[in-house]
């Protein structure tokens, strides 16, 4: 990821990522897709929300947050 995130400082780039963790991390933007469409875009804080994540997993998510660990946790 962290090539990743040196190569974006250059150009915009476009990864598809399967881990809201990871997103929330290294994104500025994110879209949340569901059965082919988009149901939620813009800033990833914004977009990744536990709300969002229920609603696209069909699950509860709950969004959590500690000092020791990154920024934010999403646990399903």
């Amino acid at each position: 990821m962290s090539v990743i995130k040196s190569l974006s400082e250059k150009k915009p780039v476009l990864v598809s990522l399967h881990d809201p963790n990871l997103a929330l991390m290294y994104s500025e933007r994110a879209f949340l897709l569901k059965k082919g469409e988009i149901m939620a875009g813009g800033r990833a804080e914004e977009v990744i929300t536990s709300r969002n994540l229920s609603v696209l997993y069909d699950i509860p998510v709950e969004k959590v947050t500690a000092e020791i660990m990154v920024p934010s946790e999403v646990i399903p």
